[in-house]
């Protein structure tokens, strides 16, 4: 399981929410505590989601609080096992810097370091960088392989054993050992090697999450675990079915690429409760925001006045055309009450849906979820994001962890190894060496 360490919780108006910890958002103990508490209920990793600009709505402003590179180093050295996932985009950025960047989070991890891989599609990024607008995604795509492909090639090559430090005799590490990589692609040129020595890990976990075809090509190349949303059963087994036959396709093992769909759980003793939950934190949003985006999706003239008003019948199949999820959503009630939704309930479930992927219940209910989707296929693993932070994630250890690890679910204990080796995923060997040459003794 990985945990989304949270900012302002899930929908992004849940800091409203009298519960909230929204003060404690510069306290790097608020982060900590959330850390530790992962932890606690052995969660494989933290993954930190960032961004390259301010997201334009205000009531988002602080969600991307701050750089994920110095945030997970620091909560290393708070914590022994839990990995420690950062979010950083290849379009404006060079692999030699975040390549070493990397390497030293894994050394001073002891072997829990990781990347989540974003090409930066906003044009909010661009502009932060001096470029009009977003670049075309087939750019960006190309740019991500061939980062990708320099970022591996710099982790291997430096060897296992090419630190000799040996005191007596003067060697302090073997130059045969260590190789300049001469990559020359379209957008870099680098010599290399990096100037810090293979890792416990040799490459950190590699995550992607773009749904678009160019994403899931380059996650069936070079991604370990792959983000998504959670949808139906029947729709998270193709897509990781799809995932396993694209990894197959590019000469990997179908077992190296996990699915790792996102669940926002509202855990309470009665389902009753985390209903109404829910209810209070989808209403603490915008009504004319989450309004105007199903009146942009169904080309229906609506405003916020039409929130409490009932989805006329004509538009029913249309909003299951647009949104074919919501028939299985487990949290809508949508196939049962459909004919007496409102404007307002569709826009509370789109908003969840593009806030976060809730499931609400009881522990039982939602470990069961869990477990059958597990045993069934229809993923490897989930990503929890907590709808109030830290309380959701509290709630979520304390009462459905212990039902997931009773099933043989989830981990009672880390034992040994990096975050590689718990997961069970294999360092690729398939690196090109081609352009490799000695790197001392050479002109």
């Amino acid at each position: 399981m990985n945990y989304v360490l949270g900012t302002q919780g899930t929908p992004w108006a849940a800091w409203r929410h009298p519960e909230s910890q929204i003060d404690r958002i510069a306290d790097f103990e608020f982060y900590l505590s959330q850390a530790q508490i992962a932890e606690a209920g052995c969660f494989d990793s933290l993954f930190w989601v960032d961004h390259l600009g301010q997201f334009p709505s205000a009531d988002a402003a602080l969600f991307w609080a701050h750089d994920p590179m110095l945030l997970l180093a620091s909560l290393a050295v708070r914590t022994q096992h839990i990995g420690l996932i950062a979010t950083v985009g290849t379009t404006y950025s060079h692999p030699y810097p975040l390549a070493r960047a990397l390497a030293s989070l894994d050394h001073l991890s002891n072997g829990r370091a990781g990347w989540n891989v974003v090409t930066s599609a906003s044009d909010i990024a661009a502009r932060n960088h001096g470029e009009a607008s977003a670049r075309p995604s087939v750019d960006r795509y190309q740019r991500a392989d061939e980062f990708l492909n320099a970022a591996v090639q710099l982790w291997h090559a430096w060897e296992t054993d090419a630190v000799k430090a040996d005191r007596a005799g003067g060697q302090l590490v073997d130059p045969d050992k260590i190789r300049a990589i001469n990559f020359t692609g379209e957008h870099f040129q680098i010599r290399g090697p990096l100037s810090t020595m293979r890792t416990p890990q040799v490459v950190p976990i590699i995550c992607q999450a773009g749904p678009s075809t160019s994403g899931r090509n380059l996650a069936a190349r070079h991604a370990d675990l792959v983000y998504a949303h959670f949808g139906s059963m029947d729709e998270s087994r193709g897509y990781r079915e799809s995932l396993r036959s694209s990894a197959s396709d590019a000469g990997r093992s179908p077992d190296a690429i996990k699915l790792v769909p996102n669940i926002a759980p509202i855990v309470k003793s009665t389902e009753a409760e985390a209903r109404r939950l829910c209810r209070e934190l989808l209403d603490l949003s915008d009504p004319a925001r989450a309004i105007a985006v199903v009146a942009e999706a169904l080309a229906v003239e609506l405003c916020a006045h039409d929130f409490n008003a009932r989805i006329p019948p004509e538009y029913l199949d249309r909003a299951i055309d647009c949104w074919p999820w919501i028939n299985d959503d487990p949290l809508s009630g949508w196939q049962r009450d459909k004919r007496h939704a409102t404007w307002g309930d569709l826009a509370r479930l789109i908003e969840a849906r593009r806030a976060g992927d809730f499931i609400i219940g009881t522990p039982d209910h939602i470990a069961e979820l869990i477990s059958d989707g597990f045993t069934s296929g229809a993923f490897d693993g989930v990503s929890v994001s907590a709808p109030l932070v830290p309380h959701s994630l509290a709630e979520f250890v304390e009462h459905v962890v212990p039902l997931l690890q009773k099933s043989g679910i989830q981990r009672r204990t880390y034992g040994s190894g990096t975050l590689r080796d718990r997961l069970a995923l294999p360092v690729s060997q398939c690196v090109d060496r081609t352009a490799w040459t000695e790197y001392y003794g050479a002109n």
